[in-house]
């Protein structure tokens, strides 16, 4: 079975300058942010893992592909001769929103793959190039 997760990430300038980010967790398509910088939901996570790293039928990888590539995911976090290592996905350029143009924010999205054979892999790899 295919578990997939949507991750941000977001940069200030202000964070950048000390190494971090200002704000990561998990995504869903649609909008919907769990800030790993709140306590709340950081123990949930922890808690419930399954919850954010959810099973998706073959059917379902499709719609997956689509809101990745909505959210700019493209690349691989490796080269393509690596797939076997590769676990996740993740856009280059950051989200350009009102927060990217109004408070310097730089919004980064990744789509991770677990459970998945290297040719599914290289098939996700395809799929978001186009």
């Amino acid at each position: 079975m295919i578990r997939i997760a949507f991750t941000y990430e977001v940069t200030t300038h202000e964070s950048a300058a000390e190494g971090d980010f200002s704000d990561h967790g998990f995504y869903e398509p649609g909008g919907w942010e769990y800030s790993l910088n709140n306590p709340h939901t950081a123990k949930d996570i922890q808690d419930n893992p399954d919850d954010y790293r959810k099973p998706w039928e073959p059917g379902d990888l499709k719609k997956a592909i689509e809101d990745a590539r909505d959210l700019g995911i493209t690349c691989s976090g490796g080269s393509v001769e690596y797939i076997d290592e590769i676990d996740w996905f993740s856009s280059v350029d950051p989200l350009c929103d009102r927060a990217y143009f109004e408070q310097g924010e730089s919004r980064f999205f990744s789509l991770h793959v677990d459970g998945c054979t290297a040719s599914t892999k290289k098939r996700i790899y395809r799929l978001l190039q186009k």
